[in-house]
């Protein structure tokens, strides 16, 4: 029942672990340290549960033998690596950080994702993410810029009205 305990322990280490890879956090470099540090720190204590589990398990059989704690060694950190690989692909899909604008008290990200679009996404009222994208276009880089109440995605042949700051309200899924 240990045994269990401190399988499923390891595996919700490693579940947060590619959670908080997978958030998109606003671009500052002390959410990514705090973030990256978490991560590192699950894997570390993942890899502590391991030895734990093959401890108990060493000492839970009658006939100790070494091949049979090598082989389950051996399964527990190709299991540990395959998250991490996981992880490392999952790494292509977050976009990479192009330019911020603030506007009043709204902040804007521009972020080049992995179909080599650009996107515009809003800093979260409370938590340090950023929302999901407001307006994407194609692989042409946009600009932001504020005419009157509105923000414009500016670039070349694009002219789009995405954001209404007074009523602080997205328009790209709307008609006008």
């Amino acid at each position: 029942m240990k045994i269990l305990k401190k399988f499923i322990q390891m595996n919700l280490l490693l579940f947060l672990s590619m959670t908080l890879y997978i958030i998109p956090w606003i671009p500052s470099l002390m959410v990514e340290n705090i973030v990256n540090f978490t991560i590192m720190l699950s894997y570390i204590i993942t890899a502590f549960l391991v030895y734990q589990m093959i401890y108990l398990i060493y000492h839970q059989q009658k006939e100790k033998k070494i091949y049979r704690n090598t082989l389950y060694t051996f399964f527990f950190l190709v299991y540990i690596g395959f998250f991490a690989i996981i992880q490392i692909g999952v790494s292509s899909i977050v976009g990479q950080y192009v330019s911020s604008y603030t506007f009043g008290k709204k902040i804007f990200y521009v972020y080049k994702n992995s179909e080599m679009s650009y996107e515009v996404s809003i800093k979260e009222k409370y938590l340090p993410i950023r929302s999901l994208p407001l307006f994407t276009t194609g692989s042409t880089e946009i600009s932001l810029e504020k005419r009157d109440r509105y923000l414009y995605a500016v670039g070349e042949n694009i002219n789009e009205k995405i954001f209404d700051l007074k009523e602080n309200k997205s328009l790209t899924d709307q008609k006008y």
